[in-house]
């Protein structure tokens, strides 16, 4: 009954005009099974200015495929919240640009891992298992018990491969421009 009820819902929000956005599988990690922070190949470090979010603009619109004006957006919002000790915001720099991204949002012993970003041209190497890497110690640190995260096709063997493990599938909708 609750497949069909997911799968009418699917039917009656394209009747109302959306469309598929993308298919996400949802996933989770057990942070008691976390072993000792291993040597990281890339350094993670954590945005400390609110200013210095803007950095995320180039990789927000390339690696989501926002526009300028959407990712401005998004880094409003995440300023409004930069003072949320349960928000971090991270960081690996190349060359003194900064080239990867990824944010942790703590609420009652659950870590959501959001905004994993590499520039296309600096993938391959290992940053974006440095950032997941990263994020785990530290949302243990923090306190939680379990991290969460939606893995997108293409981080989806990358966060299988640090522990993540799949929980269930989802599908996004969008409304038809």
């Amino acid at each position: 009954i609750v497949l069909l009820m997911i799968f009418q819902a699917g039917n009656n929000l394209i009747q109302q005009g959306f469309e598929e956005a993308g298919a996400y599988e949802g996933m989770s990690f057990e942070l008691s099974k976390l072993g000792k922070a291993p040597k990281l190949e890339h350094e993670v470090s954590l945005i400390e200015n609110k200013g210095d979010l803007k950095a995320f603009i180039p990789i927000i619109e390339r690696c989501f495929d926002f526009t300028k004006v959407a990712a401005e957006l998004y880094i409003d919002i995440f300023e409004k919240h930069f003072d949320n000790p349960n928000i971090r915001h991270y960081k690996i720099e190349k060359e003194g640009k900064v080239v990867a991204m990824g944010s942790l949002f703590y609420d009652k012993q659950v870590c959501g891992f959001y905004n994993l970003g590499v520039l296309p041209e600096y993938r391959n190497q290992g940053l974006a298992t440095a950032m997941q890497t990263f994020r785990l110690q530290e949302a243990k640190a923090m306190g939680a018990k379990t991290a969460v995260l939606q893995a997108s096709s293409m981080a989806n063997k990358l966060d299988k491969e640090v522990g993540f493990e799949p929980k269930l599938m989802f599908t996004a909708y969008q409304k038809k421009p």
